[in-house]
């Protein structure tokens, strides 16, 4: 099958988030398989210029993706800043008149695309399978400011496009009823993120990964640094068991740069036990993660959180908050929800680190097993084909 994906960030982009790894992991998944993906992105990472070509194809890992330039106007940037709308330069639109015929699933994987609108119904009219991901953006939850602005444009602009979609993919059951807050269209599809389980995992499932017993327990933070992932309730947390436990190292991981990292760094520059860390490549987060014995994410909101899988494929005990919207944790040996307070992460990280050498060890290793099982790329892309082909074929 051809798929054309759409996108706000794609690779070389670094400091954008979730979307732009769990994009192009399925996408690379699909070719692969031996089908065509074609992405089509802005030019841009966290609002920075990226020096890649403009509308000509790039080869990415084997995927075809084509950068384009947003449209600068002040009241464009107004919007922006509020709705997380951005528009396209013409030439994109000259682009999928031209091709867009050519494929067999055109997939929209970001909520509030300012091209949707138009993609949907060029795809209505001529009969084109569409799928959409809204990757925790419809969520009331994460409006901030002016959530009645965000609130309007997604009622008269994003829910017709909502209308038209021939699948509609959550990533959790939260993002299903979400869906069910904005549209009567019910061709709704659970499929949540991947987590490439033998990289992160390094292929040690089958074996004790590690224990909180060694010299230096280590406590990790992972993600942008936005407040709304809770970096500062990670520091609070990690004053309070500092002194309790003054051996426990804690790490907070982010992208070289971010709206919030200054906010962060002021935070966090009384604690010695604590190291930010910016701009880590893969090799470097899979270091880190596989040392550590917790991660700790206290969010306000997330789409299908990709620090959360990374860090159980590496074997980490994942401690995070209602709101990360990950259900399947609870009940389990290496995972814990929890409400969004200082204190009560603290208390559960303290009685982490105090385990048994052996079975701190024993529910790692359950941890990476569970990522493998139930998230691994290959089985959500799998099932992610299966989905599509019965569109298309219906």
């Amino acid at each position: 099958m051809r798929f054309l994906f759409l996108t706000a960030n794609y690779k070389p982009a670094v400091n954008s988030g979730g979307p732009v790894n769990s994009v192009s992991s399925l996408a690379e998944g699909l070719v692969r398989r031996g089908h065509e993906v074609t992405v089509l992105a802005l030019n841009e990472d966290s609002g920075r210029a990226m020096e890649v070509p403009l509308r000509e194809v790039v080869e990415v890992d084997g995927v075809s993706v084509y950068y384009f330039k947003r449209v600068h106007s002040y009241y464009d940037e107004i919007r922006q800043r509020f709705t997380q709308v951005a528009r396209w330069e013409p030439a994109f639109f000259q682009w999928c008149r031209a091709h867009i015929t050519t494929f067999d699933c055109v997939h929209i994987h970001v909520g509030l695309l300012k091209p949707s609108s138009w993609v949907a119904r060029f795809c209505q009219k001529h009969d084109v399978v569409l799928a959409y991901h809204q990757r925790g953006n419809l969520d009331p939850r994460r409006f901030g400011r002016l959530k009645w602005l965000k609130a309007f444009y997604i009622r008269y602009v994003e829910a017709p496009v909502l209308k038209r979609a021939d699948v509609l993919f959550a990533l959790s059951e939260r993002e299903v009823e979400v869906y069910r807050m904005w549209t009567r269209n019910r061709r709704i599809q659970h499929l949540p993120n991947g987590v490439e389980a033998d990289f992160w995992g390094d292929g040690c499932a089958d074996r004790v990964l590690k224990s909180p017993k060694e010299e230096r327990p280590q406590v990790v933070w992972s993600a942008r640094w936005d407040l709304r992932k809770g970096p500062l309730e990670f520091i609070a947390m990690a004053k309070i068991v500092s002194q309790l436990h003054p051996k426990v190292r804690f790490l907070m991981i982010g992208p070289e740069h971010g709206s919030d990292l200054r906010v962060v760094a002021a935070a966090a520059a009384d604690l010695d036990q604590l190291i930010l860390l910016k701009g880590l490549n893969r090799e470097e987060r899979r270091e880190h993660l596989q040392k550590a014995d917790i991660f700790v994410l206290p969010t306000y909101g997330e789409g299908f959180s990709l620090g959360i899988l990374e860090a159980l494929a590496a074997g980490c005990v994942v401690l995070t908050t209602q709101a990360a919207n990950f259900p399947e944790l609870e009940g389990t040996s290496f995972g814990r929800i929890l409400e969004n307070e200082p204190e009560i992460f603290a208390d559960a990280v303290i009685k982490i680190v105090s385990e048994p050498a052996d079975a701190s060890g024993l529910t790692s290793k359950r941890a990476s097993e569970f990522a493998r099982d139930q998230f691994d790329w290959s089985k959500i892309t799998d099932r992610y084909v299966a989905i599509v082909k019965a569109k298309v074929g219906s």
